[in-house]
């Protein structure tokens, strides 16, 4: 009962009138490739891909630079790329397809699947590690409101030192479950949720429920070594020149992967991750293959957050409202390269981007694996593409 309750009131709450039958319009494509081409050489990124899907099935995907750097072969849609935290939308559904099948809550305390987690303690600003007095639930992890942090994005975590006995799975949590949204490891442990009541690892859920049944035979935790010829160089912009790039050595992974990160560890290609999208837009369903029910793809897109906690953390003047679903980040307003108020939008570590909106049913995605994170080519190319699709 109370999960229907969860279900029909947020889904209530959620205003734009999604019309999964409905088929988007055809998007004129001419001059696309022209415009990118263009940006993508002043930009100083040395591989980059881009593509759109519909929900009526018109697909678009372009391709500019060498797959593998120092080697020359084209980079194509089917080349794997690291999509680092866009492997949390994924997860998500993971978890969002244990909650239909009445296996979990998404208010059950977490620590009924993993025990431990709530003695995790909480690292105040004052350096003081103290016992959090809320319990983290379900939803807390998909919303990023557990108090989980990355240590890369956060100077207190980061100065933080562990001592050799510490028993704790991850770091201190910065703040009380419900408190505040933190961007971190809360993926990570929805995933562990997943291991531990499917009774699978995630490689293996995955393959069995979201990417098996969609054909998205490009995406994996251990790409198969029959595909490894397919993953594309990784590298960063010098930090003394910036139209210097360096390519790390290790393109294809030493040794495969046996603790599985839901929030950030998985391999892709353009191709797969627009059908991924392509079934949201469909309402959870595509080729005959159902991965959610259309009122759980409805919830997808709902805010979660109450407004204590919707302030952007990077905005002292003006601070905009910061809205979260089950799965990625809402847009509340529409922006200036044409993303319309309630699409759904995330990204990954190594510049790859993708948006999502549900009322026109075009998606939006884009690929290089090119650090610094937020590099500024690689952005503006995404919005440039953004923009050329959603103003078309």
């Amino acid at each position: 009962m109370r999960r229907l309750f969860n279900i029909c009131f947020l889904a209530g709450l959620f205003l734009s009138g999604i019309a999964f039958n409905a088929n988007a319009q055809q998007l004129d494509t001419i001059g696309f490739s022209a415009s990118l081409h263009y940006e993508w050489e002043q930009s100083g990124v040395k591989a980059m891909n881009f593509g759109f899907v519909t929900r009526g099935g018109q697909r678009y995907s372009k391709s500019f630079g060498p797959a593998v750097w120092n080697e020359g072969n084209p980079l194509t849609a089917d080349h794997i790329f690291r999509i680092a935290s866009m492997t949390k939308a994924l997860t998500s559904v993971a978890v969002l397809q244990l909650f239909e099948r009445g296996l979990i809550d998404l208010d059950d305390p977490a620590e009924k699947y993993l025990p431990g987690i709530d003695s995790i303690p909480v690292l105040l600003e004052t350096g003081e590690l103290v016992k959090g007095s809320k319990p983290i639930t379900i939803r807390h992890l998909l919303t990023h409101t557990s108090g989980f942090a990355y240590v890369m994005f956060d100077q207190r975590l980061a100065d933080f030192e562990r001592p050799v006995d510490w028993p704790y799975a991850d770091y201190p949590r910065l703040a009380e479950a419900g408190t505040d949204w933190i961007y971190g490891t809360s993926t990570d442990w929805a995933g562990k949720i997943v291991e531990a009541v499917s009774g699978q690892n995630l490689e293996e859920y995955f393959r069995a429920n979201i990417t098996g049944p969609l054909n998205m035979d490009h995406t994996w935790f251990n790409v198969p070594e029959a595909l490894q010829h397919l993953i594309v160089s990784i590298g960063r912009r010098n930090d003394r020149d910036s139209n210097s790039i360096i390519e790390f050595t290790e393109r294809v992974p030493a040794r495969p992967v046996k603790e599985y990160s839901g929030g950030g560890g998985l391999f892709s290609s353009l191709n797969d991750y627009l059908t991924f999208l392509e079934c949201v837009l469909n309402g959870g369903a595509l080729k005959g293959n159902r991965i959610l029910n259309e009122e759980t793809v409805e919830l997808m897109f709902v805010d979660q957050l109450p407004e204590v906690l919707s302030l952007s953390q990077d905005e002292t003047i003006n601070a905009d409202r910061r809205a979260h679903g089950l799965t990625w980040a809402i847009q509340l307003t529409g922006n200036d390269f044409g993303r319309r108020a309630g699409s759904a939008y995330w990204s990954g570590y190594f510049n790859t981007y993708y948006s999502i909106d549900v009322n026109t049913g075009i998606a939006v995605v884009s690929m290089s694996n090119l650090l610094p994170f937020l590099d500024r080519g690689s952005l503006d190319l995404y919005k440039t593409f953004e923009r050329l699709v959603r103003q078309n």
